[in-house]
């Protein structure tokens, strides 16, 4: 339940933050000759890059989940559901189950 709500606020911020360009104050020395700013200029080329980014950037969403070993594990998931990236890695998870396991006998035999 919680991972939806971050997931549905994450989308928000970036449906936000893709739309809206930040507004500056006007100089005198931001008039061109032609009667536009070049400020008005530069938030409209931003406002277009931002809206094509949009366009193509592949969704890709972010789900937070603890092990059965207790470890923060985040997964980068595609549209289609394939994992992309998980966070630690999948060896990394492992080697130290390995390395609790070994400590845990090298305990038992000094004891």
């Amino acid at each position: 339940m919680e991972i939806r709500a971050l997931d549905r606020a994450f989308s928000q911020v970036m449906t936000e933050t893709a739309t809206t360009a930040p507004t500056d104050r006007l100089r005198k020395s931001d008039v061109s000759a032609a009667g536009g700013t070049d400020t008005e200029k530069q938030h409209e080329r931003t406002r277009e890059s931002r809206e094509q980014a949009v366009v193509e950037r592949p969704r890709r969403r972010a789900y937070f989940a603890i092990d059965e070993n207790r470890n923060v594990v985040i997964r980068i998931v595609d549209e289609e559901g394939n994992v992309i990236r998980q966070i630690p890695p999948e060896e990394f998870l492992k080697a130290a189950e390995t390395l609790k396991e070994n400590m845990s006998n090298l305990l038992d035999m000094e004891a």
